[in-house]
């Protein structure tokens, strides 16, 4: 990767954390995509509209 490539990654980065800390919940959703999954160390799962929902209740907290 050049280095452009890398600054456009690492922005992207930036502002996806910004928004979950921020609870922009628009802005939130755009780099997730639709078939999104998290997995938890547990290995729980949590589709992109629960992940983003508990985000968004306050039951998940970004510092």
């Amino acid at each position: 990767m050049d280095g452009s490539t890398v600054d456009i990654i690492r922005d992207l980065e930036r502002r996806r954390l910004e928004a979950l800390t921020t609870r922009d919940m628009p802005l939130a959703r755009s780099p997730h995509a639709d078939d999104y999954e998290l997995i938890s160390p547990g290995g729980g799962r949590l589709s992109k509209e629960s992940y983003l929902g508990r985000i968004e209740s306050g039951e998940f907290t970004y510092l």
